[in-house]
């Protein structure tokens, strides 16, 4: 999905447009199979799983959730979730970041699950570092009944930056993935096993080990998609904070320490609607 949201990015990056606070574990699971894909694999950001076929609505399910201002329905709704392309209702809209850029833009998905009782979660999915985050082959739909989940948004948002000193100016990007879970024991047990699960993926993927950006979580880097200079990484954070597992990446070179920290702090209370700390 996100190969898709990042396509304009990787060819033309600025186009004009508008903790559970309990601490993370860390240990590597015996269950997670395959090995880190170069370039573009786990733990980049990018998705590569495969799209849900369509599929029709069952004759007394459950109807399809109300669309937000903004949102525009994507065809491929399933059987037990629909999914919404994100314009204005995207949750990281630039100008939070960035509001003196000219050239900027976001885009982005949320995929939410039908209020239907056939609905249920099934057996969680073999963990593959094969697979970017949620590091599961698998399509929305299925990751959202697997994991307990009732919401899945994915996006991006991007911008050209003029540094201080007037260089040439250069591109950065937030890039996120966030797993929502309802106000429920079950979904509870979902969210602390799925944080779980994803910590010890996060850690054997992708190397993340304990820090901080923007927040607590498990850090480390992935390759960017942004790179017009060999070597040069893009910064990523896996946390939890309320009924929310958060996978964020900072990428691009139009970044300094100080601006990378603070717009991973902004983009993190954006989509998580807390206020930045």
């Amino acid at each position: 999905m996100l190969a898709v949201l990042f396509a304009g990015l990787l060819t033309s990056a600025c186009t004009t447009g508008t903790a559970g606070d309990g601490e993370l574990t860390y240990s590597p699971s015996a269950g997670v199979t395959g090995t880190p894909p170069p370039g573009m694999g786990a733990g980049s950001g990018v998705d590569a799983r495969p799209p849900e076929a369509a599929a029709p609505v069952r004759p007394g399910a459950a109807t399809q959730p109300a669309l937000a201002p903004g949102m525009t329905p994507l065809p491929e709704a399933s059987l037990c979730s629909v999914t919404h392309a994100l314009t204005s209702a995207a949750p990281l809209q630039p100008e939070m970041i960035w509001p003196d850029a000219v050239h900027r833009g976001r885009s982005g998905t949320e995929t939410v699950r039908r209020a239907d009782p056939s609905c249920v979660s099934h057996q969680p999915l073999e963990t593959t570092c094969d697979a970017s985050f949620p590091f599961i082959a698998a399509s929305d739909d299925t990751i959202l009944l697997s994991l307990g989940a009732d919401r899945l948004t994915m996006g991006e948002a991007h911008a050209e930056v003029t540094p201080p000193s007037g260089a040439i100016p250069s591109q950065a990007a937030v890039l996120y993935t966030v797993l929502h879970f309802p106000p429920s024991a079950e979904a509870a047990s979902d969210l602390e096993s799925t944080r779980s699960r994803l910590a010890a993926a996060v850690t054997t993927c992708t190397g993340g080990r304990p820090g901080h950006l923007g927040v607590d979580g498990l850090v480390g880097q992935r390759e960017s998609v942004l790179a017009v200079r060999a070597f040069q990484d893009a910064d990523f954070v896996f946390a939890a904070s309320g009924r929310n597992l958060i996978w964020l990446v900072v990428d691009g070179a139009g970044w300094t320490k100080a601006t990378r920290e603070r717009g991973a702090r902004s983009a993190l209370a954006a989509i998580t609607n807390e206020p930045a700390s």
